[in-house]
């Protein structure tokens, strides 16, 4: 299991290699002072450096992930982070201590991580169990007592190792929940016995062996019988095919959306699109929770219609908080006097394009015989030029302009000006490029996860 720490100091390439530095756990209770002592395993907590720099001739296979870490003066804090996937150990008791040989063949409980730590509330995680009809997707539990579960941080030695995950969407198959996990295999080892239930298990070695057990695991060297260890040592493919031994039609994963809400930068007066169907801007930030406090905003005109698109304004229902996980994208919108704004579809965007003007048409309405896709390809005013996207054979959320038959053209609609409350509302859609060795460059992934009513 990924549980033994290592920080790079310094990069060789010509031969590849790098020089190292082991971390070693800094219990701080006389309980986990002696769980470490006895060689149980510790992933978080307080850590310090060990000894020199060691040089290693690795490869990448031999590291399973990055650590996001705080300094604490010379040690260095590693806690679960919220969003993340951890391995609790199941029945754990730190008195397991007193009895270290007998509880060597640990079995697990599969959680997503709530909150980041706390020292006063501890960490807040949810349970998680396998999909039916695959590998290494799981879900939340929907038993309401395991839903949610405290860990005070008193009993931080109850988590096991950070399990590499992939948020799901739910566009890749048709069987994935939305807001699953895909698990890298080599973090669990997780079989299935006569009874079908998920047991975990895995060797361990002692701290005292660690170093030895890098360099052997590198090629240094063979390790002697005692010295048995298993590693996690897979690069987890983000972009590796969902594994279902029941087979089927597989999609793809290519563009993790949620990596790019990672990298948002949020500024007062921005204009973001919201889960709930409307725009708002953005008037104060509390930096510390990422709370974001936001004016709705409203069609200027009378009609009572829902639109994403047109001349609006601050509406009067007065000033809400949002998370940062409402929002959807942000949104280019030109100033039009005191505090209105123009909001059109604009060039390299997806929009939802209503085929007919029904002005009270709303989402749940909406069919494919109602709407199409469309890209934006250029506005000037008068018209809005667009080419309608068809779905790609075999991938649920990628869309492409079909060609012209017997040419590489494509057709391109005109949609004047004055029509365009006929766009109902954007999606957000990466453009691919060399995905796929090419065969898709020019296509759109849309987040039909994000999407409005998805």
């Amino acid at each position: 299991m990924p549980r033994s720490y290592i920080q790079i100091r310094k990069v060789h390439s010509s031969p590849f290699r790098l020089e190292v530095i082991w971390l070693v756990a800094v219990p701080e209770s006389p309980e986990e002072i002696v769980w470490a002592e006895e060689g149980l395993p510790v992933a978080c907590g307080k850590f310090k450096r060990l000894g020199q720099h060691l040089p290693i001739s690795a490869h990448t296979l031999c590291f399973s992930h990055h650590i996001a870490y705080e300094k604490d003066g010379n040690a260095v804090v590693i806690y679960p982070k919220k969003g993340e996937i951890w391995a609790l150990y199941k029945d754990w008791d730190i008195k397991w201590s007193s009895d270290p040989e007998s509880h060597m063949a640990f079995k697990y409980e599969i959680v997503e991580v709530l909150s980041d730590f706390d020292k006063e509330h501890g960490i807040l995680v949810a349970y998680m169990v396998k999909v039916e009809g695959f590998v290494s997707v799981f879900r939340r539990t929907s038993r309401l007592q395991l839903a949610e579960c405290c860990i005070p941080s008193s009993k931080l030695f109850n988590f096991s190792h950070y399990i590499p995950s992939l948020k799901l969407t739910g566009t890749e198959r048709a069987d994935v929940p939305i807001g699953s996990f895909e698990l890298d295999t080599l973090a669990c080892f997780y079989h299935y016995g006569s009874d079908s239930d998920r047991k975990m298990c895995c060797i361990y070695r002692s701290p005292r062996g660690l170093k030895r057990d890098l360099e052997n695991s590198i090629g240094n060297g063979p390790s002697g019988e005692d010295d048995v260890v298993e590693i996690s040592s897979t690069s987890f493919k983000k972009r590796a095919k969902l594994s279902s031994p029941t087979g089927g039609n597989e999609a793809i994963v290519i563009h993790d959306f949620t990596l790019d809400k990672q990298n948002w930068s949020f500024q007062e007066g921005q204009i973001w699109a919201l889960n709930i169907g409307r725009y708002g801007q953005i008037k104060k930030i509390e930096s510390s929770s990422t709370r974001l406090h936001v004016d709705l905003l409203e069609l200027c005109s009378d009609v009572n219609r829902p639109n994403f698109c047109g001349l609006f304004r601050a509406s009067k229902g007065g000033r809400q908080v949002f998370q940062q996980d409402s929002l959807l994208y942000l949104v280019k919108a030109e100033l039009n006097g005191k505090n209105r704004f123009n909001i059109h579809p604009r060039e390299k965007e997806i929009w939802v394009l209503k085929n007919k003007e029904d002005t009270m048409l709303t989402l749940s309405d909406l069919n494919a015989s109602d709407c199409s896709i469309v890209e934006v390809v250029k506005s000037n005013g008068d018209f809005i030029s667009v080419l309608s996207l068809s779905r790609v054979p075999g991938y649920k959320s990628i869309f492409r302009a079909p060609e012209i038959q017997n040419s590489k053209a494509k057709k391109v609609m005109e949609i004047p000006f004055a029509d365009s409350k006929r766009f109902f509302c954007r999606v957000p859609a990466f453009l691919l490029t060399l995905e796929q060795d090419g065969r898709l460059n020019g296509s759109w992934e849309l987040n039909l996860a994000e999407f409005p009513g998805n």
